[in-house]
């Protein structure tokens, strides 16, 4: 049941983001499975984690304008660097280290699709890169903390739930 909690999950922030619903705001769109992926990797299994950034890529690389693979390659690396500073360090606060990483990965996403993808305003002006780069960082950081106490609420529901179905079952 968890398993496909995780998998639903990457695929509804991945609709999401791709469907157009959330281009209200200064038409930025949040990396939604970026900061999805990011809580996920300070809760859930190594194993699952790069199964999850595979599909999270592959549904936005389908809907993407950038090179096919851009982005499943994007997350699956972001992921192996997550881990490898996880496993180095010592978390004492999971919100808040996810926050920092979202903010690099989100500075480092866009140079990378702003490298890739000539977009004559944006290079043209460099403010108009900065201001849609600070939009963007701020709705990415919000919305992590917003993934974080809900997947920390529904991941705990869960477990709750398996326990008291493992308690009537004995």
């Amino acid at each position: 049941m968890r398993t496909f909690f995780l998998i639903l999950m990457v695929v509804l922030l991945s609709l999401i983001q791709i469907s157009g619903l959330n281009n209200s705001l200064f038409a930025i769109t949040p990396n939604f499975v970026l900061a999805g992926l990011v809580v996920l990797a300070m809760l859930i299994d190594f194993n699952q984690l790069i199964w999850l950034a595979f599909t999270g890529g592959l549904i936005l690389d389908f809907n993407s304008s950038v090179d096919f693979g851009l982005n499943t390659v994007f997350l699956i690396l972001m992921i192996l660097v997550i881990r490898l500073i996880i496993k180095t360090s010592e978390i004492s606060t999971k919100l808040i280290y996810s926050l920092i990483i979202v903010g690099i990965a989100t500075v480092f996403y866009n140079l990378v699709i702003f490298t890739t993808i000539i977009r004559s305003s944006a290079i043209i002006n460099p403010l108009n890169l900065g201001f849609r780069l600070a939009v963007e960082l701020v709705c990415n950081l919000v919305l992590t903390a917003l993934i974080y106490w809900l997947v920390e609420f529904s991941l705990a529901k869960i477990e709750e739930f398996n326990k008291t179905r493992k308690l009537k079952l004995s």
